[in-house]
């Protein structure tokens, strides 16, 4: 569990075991964004870069957040 400690804007954010960040709507091979918000609150990463390697199931890495405020 994490908790902000300050007021501002948060963005997800992964980096894979191989160095590649993965930002929310930004493209990392100018084809295809690897994250995508599937709910209220739910955030997805898809894991594999470009078009020919990418499965597109966007359940690599799934996660909430919980507004406190």
């Amino acid at each position: 569990e994490w908790t902000a400690t300050q007021d501002g804007y948060y963005a997800p954010a992964m980096i894979s075991g191989g160095g590649n960040l993965f930002v929310l709507n930004h493209t990392l091979d100018s084809t295809t964004t690897h994250t995508r918000i599937v709910g209220e609150y739910t955030v997805a990463f898809e894991d594999m870069i470009g078009t020919n390697q990418s499965d597109f199931d966007y359940n690599d890495v799934v996660f909430q957040l919980t507004p406190i405020a």
